[in-house]
């Protein structure tokens, strides 16, 4: 692993206060994302066959998928991977996350145009990310790295995931060497235990396990796979039972912890107070929208002190 180190030059200034920035931008899909518009089969099932196998026709005779399936989901993403990044290895344990690529390049495309506002920079190798909890799929860093060049470090509690999402970056020659996976011992910390005395991170990004409970978690599914069935009579696909699983997986502490989002963000808040200085934005990501605004009410409570 050769993750470059900062430097004295590169240090920001110290934070007085913490704030928060708001960028405007239109509904939907961000202007750079490469999944705006619909999905070209022919080019995907070209790059991973046994995807063809999964595409039937909809009454418009437009071809799709059923996304209440997880093989399909799967297929689906390394296809998509293929084609607008390059990652010719790209692959998950059985029963783990399985995420949706458009949705999470869209959160890289604002996290940039964030890193602008602030920094003038995106596009850069300099560029440093610590994404918490990366998960068996590597997803965040992985598309960073492709889109903009980023490198950094991605941390979890789970070896599995840690092992899986570092076979990920070494088994692609565009990201090997430019990512490091690093296993939390203590889940009790966010940041304790990974950040090193010479680390030094342009951003933080998260998903969190936003729901409260296990049985939270199923019950989200089972809703969404209703609303999936319901498209699929739409489309002309039939009727599917649904059912209990998790269409695109998850392990729980991928999905869900004690009290849900809100008490991990105020943790995270508090976590990122004392390494403040080493950070220029801490960018959790919100299912939730109360959830953001009851975090935004605490972080402007608890200003951090000016560093001595």
């Amino acid at each position: 692993m050769n993750l470059k180190k900062r430097t004295d030059a590169e240090k920001p200034n110290k934070p007085q206060e913490m704030k928060f920035l708001k960028l405007k931008g239109k509904a939907g899909l961000h202007k750079d994302n490469r999944h705006r518009g619909r999905y070209d089969f022919k080019v995907l099932t070209k790059l991973v066959p046994t995807l063809q196998s999964r595409i039937k026709a909809n009454p418009r005779g437009d071809m799709t998928i059923d996304f209440s399936d997880a093989l399909s989901v799967k297929l689906l993403n390394q296809a998509l991977l293929k084609q607008h990044y390059q990652i010719e290895y790209w692959d998950i344990p059985k029963g783990y996350l399985c995420p949706p690529i458009p949705g999470r390049a869209d959160y890289i495309h604002r996290l940039a145009d964030l890193l602008n506002a602030e920094q003038g920079m995106a596009s850069s190798s300099l560029v440093r990310t610590l994404d918490i909890g990366v998960g068996a799929n590597g997803i965040y860093p992985l598309i960073g790295n492709r889109v903009y060049g980023w490198q950094g470090v991605g941390s979890d509690i789970d070896p599995i995931s840690v092992k899986n999402a570092q076979e990920i970056f070494d088994g692609n020659a565009s990201t090997s060497g430019q990512i490091e996976c690093r296993l939390q011992r203590n889940n009790r910390y966010l940041f304790k235990g990974i950040i090193g005395s010479n680390d030094f991170f342009h951003l933080t990004t998260c998903n969190p396990p936003f729901h409260a409970s296990a049985q939270e978690a199923i019950n989200s599914s089972v809703r969404k796979q209703s609303n999936l069935s319901n498209n699929r009579k739409a489309k002309g696909l039939g009727d599917k039972k649904t059912t209990s699983s998790l269409n695109f997986g998850g392990q729980h502490n991928e999905l869900w912890c004690d009290g849900g989002e809100a008490p991990l963000l105020s943790a995270w808040h508090l976590k990122v107070e004392i390494f403040l200085i080493e950070y220029c934005g801490s960018v959790p990501c919100f299912p939730k929208k109360r959830t953001f605004a009851g975090c935004e009410k605490t972080c402007k409570k608890r200003v951090p002190k000016k560093p001595e």
